[in-house]
């Protein structure tokens, strides 16, 4: 899995048949689940971030706050 590829496109296909055919809502549910998380400013989407946050140039402004009123 490449870092950029959403988790929540990936969800069915980690089910068995059974899941698809008997649990239909809770892969749903997953699914749906992951993506929220995967919204701006939600953990997965800032985890996917986090190789581009640590370049000062292209960090967010949350993060540049946090740093000045650390350092």
């Amino acid at each position: 899995m490449a870092i950029s590829q959403k988790i929540s496109a990936l969800i069915e296909n980690q089910f068995p048949d059974f899941y698809k055919e008997e649990g239909e809502n809770f892969i749903l549910f997953l699914k749906a689940y992951y993506e929220y998380m995967e919204q701006t400013g939600k953990l997965t989407h800032e985890m996917h971030n986090l190789l581009t946050y640590k370049d000062i140039d292209l960090t967010t402004t949350e993060y540049l706050e946090y740093f000045r009123r650390t350092l």
